[in-house]
C-alpha cells in the first residue's frame, strides 16, 4: 500500500519547502524573542512588586522606630528639664543655707562678744536668779505652813467660840435663875 501522507515534490519544490520551514523557524524564533523582553519585563515588575512590599514594610518599621525615638526624646527632654529644675532648687537651697550660716555666724560672734564682755555680770545675775529661786521656794514653803497654821487655828477658834457660847448661855441662864429668885 501506498503511503497517503507523503507528498512527492520535485527538487525545486523541496527547496521551497525547506525555505518555508527555515522562514517559519525564523519567524517562530523571532516571535519567541519578542516575548522574552516582555517576560523579562514582567519578571522585573514582579521582583519590583516584591521589593516594594519589602520597602513598605521597612518604611513602616522605620516610621514606628522614629515615633519611638521622638517619644523617647520627649521623655528625655522632660527628664532633663526636671533635672535642671532640681539643680536650680538645690542651688537656691545652698544659697539659703549659706546666708543662714552667715546670719548665725554674726549672731554667734555678737553673742560671744557680749558673753565675754559681760561675763561677771551674767554670772552675778544667774546666781541671783538661783538665790531668788531658793528664796521663792522658802517663801512658798513658809506660806504653806502659815496656811496650815491658819486652818488649824480657825478650827480651834471655832471650837473655842462654841464652848464660850455654851458657857455664856449657861452663865446667863444661871443669872436669870438668880434674878428670878430675887424678884420672887
Amino acid at each position: 500500500m501506498a503511503n497517503n501522507n507523503s507528498i512527492f515534490t520535485d527538487s525545486d519544490g523541496q527547496k521551497k519547502i525547506d525555505d518555508y520551514v527555515k522562514s517559519f523557524d525564523s519567524l517562530r524564533d523571532s516571535i519567541n524573542n519578542l516575548s522574552r523582553p516582555i517576560n523579562s519585563f514582567s519578571t522585573s515588575i514582579n521582583n519590583l512588586n516584591k521589593n516594594l512590599a519589602k520597602y513598605t514594610d521597612s518604611l513602616s518599621k522605620f516610621n514606628i522606630q522614629n515615633q519611638e525615638l521622638v517619644s523617647l526624646a520627649d521623655k528625655s527632654e522632660n527628664k532633663i528639664f526636671d533635672l535642671s529644675n532640681s539643680f536650680a532648687t538645690l542651688g537656691n537651697i545652698i544659697t539659703l543655707l549659706k546666708n543662714t550660716i552667715k546670719g548665725w555666724t554674726a549672731a554667734l560672734t555678737g553673742g560671744l562678744a557680749i558673753i565675754t564682755t559681760f561675763a561677771p555680770e551674767i554670772v552675778k545675775w544667774v546666781t541671783a536668779l538661783y538665790k531668788g529661786k531658793d528664796a521663792l521656794d522658802t517663801f512658798i514653803q513658809n506660806f504653806k505652813n502659815f496656811n496650815d497654821v491658819m486652818k488649824s487655828s480657825n478650827k480651834e477658834a471655832s471650837s473655842e467660840i462654841t464652848r464660850l457660847q455654851i458657857l455664856y448661855k449657861s452663865a446667863t441662864d444661871v443669872n436669870n435663875s438668880y434674878d428670878d429668885e430675887a424678884v420672887s
